[in-house]
């Protein structure tokens, strides 16, 4: 994962992204922008505010996932048994 979401390469990139999912150039997207009442500048920051909100809650799910060495051991065993090609991959985890 990138520790540096936030740098300007990055927000370029996240920039693009948007233009292209929106099958819009650079220039449309920044006349569009601009349009709506919203300054270049202040739209490149709050995509940067949204790329530095989502490493901060990348960090706070990842820190929460655990996965102990039993669990990885049964699911391994389970893909490796006879009835493997036969059930579906089974889980001892309940649904969030």
């Amino acid at each position: 994962h990138c520790n540096n979401l936030g740098a300007p390469g990055n927000i370029d990139t996240t920039i693009e992204t948007i233009a292209n999912e929106n099958s819009l150039s650079l220039a449309q997207l920044k006349r569009n922008v601009v349009t709506q009442g919203m300054l270049w500048d202040a739209y490149r920051a709050e995509i940067k505010r949204e790329l530095e909100r989502r490493k901060i809650l990348n960090a706070v799910i990842a820190a929460k996932i655990v996965i102990d060495d039993a669990e990885v051991e049964g699911l391994f065993e389970q893909l490796l048994s006879p009835e493997a090609a036969l059930l579906p991959l089974r889980s001892n985890r309940t649904a969030a």
